[in-house]
C-alpha cells in the first residue's frame, strides 16, 4: 500500500509512518529502495532505473524519484548513476524545529529529503542543526517510530539557529537542487561549469 508523502517528504517515511498507522511495525528496505538496472540486464526496452514492486503496482515510480529521494540531486550535479543511492538507508536526520512544525500543520513528524544528505549539517529552513538521534529518547532516527516525534517534541531543547552561515547556505543550495527536474548532466560537463564559474569570480 502506497501513502500520500507530504511535502518534502522522504519516500521511506512515508511508507513507515503508513504502516505504523495501522499497526504495521516491520519495515523493510526493499519496500523502498530504488536501484539502477546493472548494464548485462539492460536492453533498448527496459528502464535504467529498478523501482520496489509496491511502487509499480501503484503507479508511483517517475513521481517517487523525482520528488521523494535523492535523484533530482544527483542527475543536477552530473553524479555517475550506477553507483548512486537515491533512497539512502542510513544517516537519516531530524530538525527539531521541522519535527515540531509538521506536528503542529499535519499531525506528524516525518523525514525530510533535504535533511538525507550525509554533507548536510543544518535545516535550510531553520538553519537549526540536524540530528541523527532524537534528543529526548536517543534513539536513531532511522530506527525511531514516526509517529513518537509527537511526544519526543515535547521534551526538545532547541539549539540556537545558524541562519546565513555557510554551512546554512549549503543546505539551502543542496535543497535548491532537489526541485532540479530537468536533463542528467554528465560530470564534465558541471565541472566544466564550476571551472568557468570560479574563473569569473577571480
Amino acid at each position: 500500500m502506497i501513502y500520500n508523502p507530504f511535502p518534502g517528504e522522504y519516500v521511506a517515511s512515508a511508507i513507515k509512518r503508513g504502516n505504523e498507522s495501522i499497526g504495521i511495525n516491520s519495515f523493510s528496505k526493499a519496500d523502498y529502495v530504488i536501484k539502477n538496472t546493472p548494464k548485462k540486464e539492460r536492453s533498448q526496452h527496459s528502464d535504467d532505473i529498478m523501482f520496489p514492486k509496491l511502487f509499480i503496482e501503484h503507479g508511483v515510480t517517475r513521481e517517487v524519484l523525482y520528488h521523494n529521494t535523492l535523484f533530482p540531486l544527483t542527475i543536477a550535479l552530473g553524479r555517475n548513476l550506477t553507483r548512486t543511492m537515491y533512497t539512502p538507508i542510513y544517516s537519516w536526520k531530524i530538525c527539531l524545529d521541522c519535527v515540531a512544525e509538521n506536528v503542529e500543520i499535519y499531525g506528524t513528524a516525518y523525514i525530510h529529503c533535504s535533511h538525507l544528505l550525509a554533507s548536510v549539517r543544518v535545516c535550510s529552513v531553520h538553519g537549526s542543526k540536524l540530528f541523527d538521534r532524537c534528543p529526548t529518547c536517543l534513539k536513531k532516527v532511522t530506527s525511531h517510530k514516526i509517529g513518537e516525534f509527537i511526544k519526543c517534541c515535547n521534551f526538545y531543547q532547541f539549539s540556537p539557529r545558524e541562519i546565513g552561515s555557510m554551512k546554512h547556505r549549503y543546505s539551502i543550495f543542496t535543497s535548491e537542487l532537489l526541485k532540479y527536474d530537468s536533463r542528467h548532466f554528465e560530470t564534465y560537463d558541471v565541472n566544466k561549469t564550476i571551472n568557468m564559474k570560479l574563473k569569473l569570480k577571480s
